[in-house]
């Protein structure tokens, strides 16, 4: 299946992170949006409690690896953060009657993206954490 088939992403996140970090190497802190252009199964899923274990293939603008300072090397450890399609959590809001204004505490093991979550004690949009801390395609039972 294609990422598209899965809920696919925002059409501009590869050039926009490209644009926005050319001087600077990425981390985690500055991660690299990547446009995800093939997902490929690698196990069969028998359990709930069973991992997805996929391949997936990655758009990387040349300006990133060059300089945006963007490497990888076999063995490298690779962190994938994914996000909702807007539409999806917009729907959710909606359902929810909330606006997406609300704040709500920033889950412990959230990445931090930069520092205005800090700056908020903490505290991000509802909105926001449903975009990027909550898995709303498959949602678990608990």
């Amino acid at each position: 299946r294609s990422f598209a088939d899965l809920g696919g992403v925002p059409a501009d996140l590869g050039g926009a992170a490209a644009a926005a970090g050319s001087s600077t190497k990425y981390s985690k802190i500055k991660p690299y949006y990547a446009r995800v252009v093939a997902v490929e199964g690698l196990c069969v899923i028998t359990s709930p409690d069973d991992k997805d274990t996929v391949r997936l293939e990655l758009e990387i603008s040349p300006d990133a690896l060059t300089a945006g300072g963007l490497s990888y090397q076999p063995g490298d450890a690779l962190g994938i953060w994914p996000t909702n399609p807007p539409e999806v959590v917009d729907e959710l809001l909606q359902q929810l009657g909330a606006t997406g204004d609300e704040l709500v505490a920033t889950p412990a093991w959230h990445y931090q993206e930069d520092t205005a979550a800090a700056a908020a004690g903490g505290m991000i949009s509802l909105q926001h954490a449903l975009s990027v801390c909550y898995d709303l395609k498959t949602p678990k039972a608990q």
